[in-house]
């Protein structure tokens, strides 16, 4: 993807990056651990499927169904199904029978599940909106179903090529690990913060606020520092040229969104 420059180079450039990354580590709302279940990448992607599947059905597209769905995550048969259950258990989604061929269920992700998987597409729209003066995030904001479409016509980008995160491939790697993604986020926002704001988040005030152990925590930095993300000393400064890939992934993927938007 060729990224347009005039968004790295825009004088609030990374102030839009650290808003998102703040936004992205707010705490989780209380109730079913959601956001916990979600930090593992298989798990994300397939939630990310079945909602594109839902949503691409408006258009006569094949229906959000577990067989579709096993066909197109990730995960193995038996997982995608044991995930659909527990989705269903959670009363994340709904299982209905199709109005076009009754003899078929359709898996209707509900708006809490809508929302938190498409937290970050929605975040970094909110962003793209901070620098160009465009208001993309609001219809995002208001409506669960806007949401959907919009993971909808990136699900179908993606099946065409790649995803996006596959042209980082530092990002995609802290992605795999558990809460991973999650924790690399937490340490941009720790990067970016100045002044008497400047957070440090321990591994256990990070484990508090992901929902993970201290020790998952420090094994998932030990990987940050195998794969050059931060530093090898116990500062775990942010490598500089990690934060230039982590800003073309931020700058890639605002472009991604708004431009499915326009």
């Amino acid at each position: 993807m060729a990224i347009n420059s005039s968004l790295i180079t825009h004088d609030n450039f990374r102030a839009a990056v650290a808003d998102y990354c703040n936004r992205m580590t707010e705490p989780a709302v209380p109730g079913w651990p959601i956001r916990k279940f979600l930090n593992q990448l298989d798990r994300y992607y397939a939630c990310y499927v079945l909602i594109g599947l839902f949503y691409a059905g408006d258009d006569d597209a094949p229906a959000a169904t577990l067989a579709r769905l096993q066909a197109e995550s990730r995960l193995s048969p038996r997982q995608t199904a044991t995930l659909v259950q527990t989705l269903s258990t959670a009363g994340l989604i709904a299982v209905e029978s199709d109005a076009r061929d009754r003899r078929q269920k359709v898996l209707r992700p509900q708006p809490e599940l809508i929302r938190e998987v498409g937290r970050s597409c929605a975040c970094f729209v909110a962003a793209f909106d901070r620098l160009t003066g465009q208001d993309l995030s609001r219809e995002l904001e208001r409506s669960p179903d806007a949401l959907g479409r919009l993971i909808a016509r990136s699900r179908s980008v993606i099946r065409q090529s790649d995803t996006v995160i596959a042209a980082f491939p530092r990002v995609f790697a802290a992605a795999g690990f558990d809460c991973g993604y999650q924790l690399l986020v937490g340490v941009m926002a720790g990067h970016y913060a100045e002044g008497p704001t400047h957070r440090v988040l321990t591994y256990k005030a990070m484990a508090e606020r992901f929902q993970v152990s201290p020790s998952h925590v420090a094994n998932v930095f030990a990987h940050f520092r195998k794969h050059g993300i931060i530093a090898p000393e116990k500062s775990g400064a942010v490598r500089p040229d990690f934060c230039a890939e982590f800003e073309q992934w931020c700058a890639a993927e605002m472009q991604h969104y708004a431009k499915l938007m326009a």
